[in-house]
């Protein structure tokens, strides 16, 4: 949701010498459409059903070490938690409101957000996600890396910090 999963994610892989994933565009690769896409036709619950099935299949076909950078609500079905925790390391790149509404507003960035809103309520929507989802996002992490207003290059460094 804008901390900087995808960008960070493939510096990362870079670094490490690893392939890299983005999970939206797994699903989105699987649908043969966008996410705003999915979501609007079939809805939430459709889209989180097929990102749960794209999840497994990614896990159960790659071998070895690879960086996969997940969606913002991916973690919030329990069933993805435990293909997560039993696959991989999990690191939360740990974002305030503030950080993340400068994210998703520049660019326009929010408007590829199917769960925020355009516009008026968006700074609201964003503290809403945070309140009901970093306690799930803390819970799944093996580390949790505060990102706030920090480069993809400099959370990759914390990033092998903390695990390497």
């Amino acid at each position: 949701m804008g901390s900087g999963k995808t960008s960070t994610g493939k510096v990362l892989a870079e670094r490490l010498g690893w392939p890299f994933a983005d999970l939206d565009e797994l699903v989105a690769e699987v649908a043969g459409e966008s996410i705003p896409e999915i979501f609007e036709e079939t809805g939430e619950e459709a889209f989180r059903e097929l990102e749960l099935s794209t999840l497994q299949l990614y896990l159960d076909s790659y071998f070895g070490d690879s960086v996969l950078a997940l969606g913002g609500g991916t973690l919030t079905r329990p069933e993805a938690r435990e293909l997560v925790k039993s696959n991989c390391k999990c690191i939360y790149l740990k974002a305030g409101a503030d950080a993340l509404f400068e994210n998703l507003t520049w660019k326009g960035e929010a408007a590829k957000r199917p769960l925020l809103p355009q516009g008026e309520g968006l700074r609201e929507r964003i503290e809403e996600l945070l309140e009901a989802r970093s306690e799930i996002y803390e819970s799944a992490a093996d580390a949790i890396v505060n990102v706030d207003y920090l480069s993809p290059e400099q959370i990759a460094d914390e990033i092998i910090k903390t695990i390497l």
